[in-house]
């Protein structure tokens, strides 16, 4: 078996046909993809505990209210209000961008080299980065049968 680092595809739009290479990533180029992705998740866990912790002080003050401890009420509603804050600024900050298509934009951008390449990042821009990924693998999968 051949280790080869990159593959000739092609694309076809309507009636173009675009074609460039298709190059592995470095380990280097993995990490830093890996590395930036995992920032996303992280705060995806962050959301996850702001949720809990939301539900947890809405349950406080029901006690509360029951118990009739009017102070403690005060002070937990004041931290739902930062909690509802803090959650409101990460959520805008984790739906700033489509995160699945921003991974497969990198991917593109690392990956296809010479040929059509600006014209098949454009593309990618217009019609979706997972979708073109996806067709270029299927490319990519469709020549290594046929050899």
């Amino acid at each position: 078996m051949k280790l080869t680092f990159e593959q000739e595809f092609s694309l076809e739009v309507g009636e173009d046909k675009y074609e460039a290479s298709f190059r592995d990533l470095t380990k280097a180029e993995e990490k830093k993809i890996n590395k930036s992705f995992s920032q996303k998740k992280q705060q995806s866990k962050q959301l996850n505990k702001y949720m809990n912790k939301l539900k947890k002080l809405r349950r406080s003050i029901e006690i509360d209210e029951k118990l009739e401890k009017w102070t403690e009420i005060k002070d937990s509603e004041a931290e739902v209000t930062q909690v509802e804050a803090d959650m409101e600024a990460l959520t805008d900050k984790i739906e700033s961008g489509n995160t699945i298509d921003e991974m497969f934009m990198t991917r593109l951008e690392l990956s296809v080299v010479g040929g059509d390449r600006d014209k098949i990042l454009s593309i990618a821009t217009e019609y979706g980065a997972e979708r073109v990924f996806k067709t270029i693998m299927e490319d990519l999968s469709e020549r290594k049968e046929g050899k």
